[in-house]
C-alpha cells in the first residue's frame, strides 16, 4: 500500500513518541534536527508527504524539506540549495500495523532510527518502524 500525498504526524513505533523538528531552535538558516520528542505538551509535528513518481517521496517538516547529513543525522533543510539526500522510500509494514512504515533512503539502503533512551534525540540513518497518522487519524 503506498502513502497517499497529504499532511501526516510522525511516531515511533517503540514507544509511540512524536517526530518532527525540536520547538527551540537557533534563528540561523542551518538545517535543523529531526528528533523525537519524548515530552508531554509538544504540539504534533505535521509532515508533508509528496511522491516524486518513481516511487520515492520528499517529505517536509516545518516548511523544510528533510535529507540526511554526510554523518548520518536527518535534518530540515531551510535552503534548498543545501539539500542532501532528499528522496525517500517510505514502505509499508502491514504485519506491524495499519500505519506501521519504514522510511529509507531513495535507494532503500537506510532508514531512519533512533535511541530510545535518549530524549530529543536526532534521528539517524539505520531502519526504525514509524507510525504514519493522517490528520484525521490524530486527536
Amino acid at each position: 500500500m503506498s502513502l497517499k500525498d497529504g499532511i501526516y504526524t510522525i511516531t515511533t513505533s517503540s514507544g509511540g513518541h512524536l517526530v518532527g523538528r525540536h520547538w527551540v531552535e537557533d534563528k540561523s538558516l542551518l538545517p535543523k534536527r529531526v528528533v523525537t520528542l519524548h515530552s508531554v505538551g509538544y504540539t504534533q509535528p505535521k509532515w508533508d508527504v509528496h511522491a516524486v513518481g518513481n516511487g520515492n517521496y520528499k517529505i517536509k517538516t516545518g516548511g523544510s524539506y528533510v535529507g540526511v547529513m554526510p554523518d548520518g543525522h536527518v535534518f530540515a533543510f531551510l535552503l534548498e540549495d543545501m539539500i542532501q539526500g532528499s528522496e525517500w522510500k517510505i514502505q509499508h509494514v502491514p504485519q506491524h500495523g495499519d500505519n506501521a512504515y519504514i522510511i529509507t533512503k531513495g535507494d532503500g539502503s537506510e532508514g531512519w532510527t533512533y535511541k530510545d533512551k535518549d530524549r530529543s534525540q536526532a534521528c539517524r540513518l539505520f531502519t526504525e518502524l514509524l507510525g504514519f497518522h493522517t490528520d484525521s487519524d490524530v486527536v
